[in-house]
């Protein structure tokens, strides 16, 4: 009865040890890597739709002239740097990433936070 019991017990344990171990692996490494996919997917499908809006908006040329919209020169600009952003994060090339958001940020006059 008492080995049935302790058996029992370690069973328990080592399934609440295992439970436990899961989750900890599954928070802290699978779901950030899930994000990060979805997040260099959404970058490239957010690079697309920016470009897009060259063809959506009528008379664009027009409104350009007017400084209504962004060139047409840095958006086309922006959005290649988004898609390369995208490739430099998928490759791990993190120094590259950021040269090429520092581009993005320049081409479209994005403000900046003062250090």
């Amino acid at each position: 009865m008492m080995s049935e019991l302790l058996t029992a017990s370690i069973t328990v344990a080592l399934g609440f040890l295992v439970f436990v171990l899961g989750q900890f692996i599954q928070r802290l490494c699978i779901e950030p890597i899930q994000e990060q996919k979805r997040i260099i997917g959404e970058i490239g499908r957010l690079a697309g739709e920016l470009r897009s809006t060259l063809r959506l908006v009528l008379g664009y040329q027009f409104f350009e002239l007017l400084r209504l919209v962004e060139k047409r020169d840095n958006v086309m600009r922006a959005t290649t740097e988004l898609k390369e952003v995208s490739l430099s994060i998928r490759m791990n090339d993190n120094p590259a990433a950021r040269r090429y958001m520092s581009a993005v940020i320049q081409a479209l006059n994005i403000p900046q936070d003062a250090p």
